[in-house]
């Protein structure tokens, strides 16, 4: 198949990219990464403690993968769901290779301390509320900051974050029900907001 000079790459699907970039179509590789750069920045960004040169750096490493592995795609996997799942897999490896997760579980068990010592007024707005579900998100375990990035702020579906994580939906479904649970129990005074 030969792309016209014209063409609209914008109008396509990312699953109509994928062949594409098969066939090492760079203009389609671009607006993948057009399209997820961003997303996949802001998911490395809070999984690294903001550190935004190793998000931006993981980021990277995800495109390249991306484009390397490109002949790996499988045409019945949603493109997003296969993105995100080497995001995951990038992560994983990224925090085995430095050690991140000592550091991380360190960090948050002393945060939790400092939480627990703090005796704050509540305030009943939106800014009040969103920076006490910071805390609590910052409070929460590293698979459970996972499970509420991938279903609450990148909008994944269960069966995506099923695959994603390699673990069975009705586990996904549990766990998101108790994430919600516990963030219901912690944030319970804002909920007439």
């Amino acid at each position: 198949m030969i792309i016209p000079l014209f063409h609209n790459y914008r109008r396509d699907t990312d699953e109509a990219l994928m062949p594409l970039i098969q066939r090492k179509d760079e203009r389609a590789f671009d607006e993948l990464f057009l399209r997820y750069a961003r997303k996949l920045q802001g998911f490395f960004w809070r999984r690294t403690g903001g550190n935004e040169a190793e998000a931006a750096d993981l980021t990277q490493e995800v495109f390249l993968r991306v484009w390397e592995k490109a002949k790996r795609y499988n045409p019945s996997t949603n493109v997003h769901t296969w993105v995100f799942s080497i995001a995951y897999n990038l992560l994983t490896d990224h925090y085995r290779h430095i050690g991140y997760q000592e550091q991380y579980t360190a960090y948050v068990q002393c945060s939790e301390t400092e939480a627990k010592d703090e005796n704050v007024s509540i305030l009943l707005d939106k800014e009040q509320f969103d920076k006490a579900l910071s805390e609590v998100l910052t409070a929460l375990s590293e698979a459970e900051q996972l499970l509420f990035d991938l279903r609450f702020t990148q909008e994944l579906s269960v069966a995506e974050i099923a695959v994603i994580i390699q673990i069975p939906e009705g586990t996904v479904k549990s766990r998101l029900h108790s994430l919600t649970q516990k963030l219901r129990l912690k944030l319970h005074q804002y909920e007439s907001i």
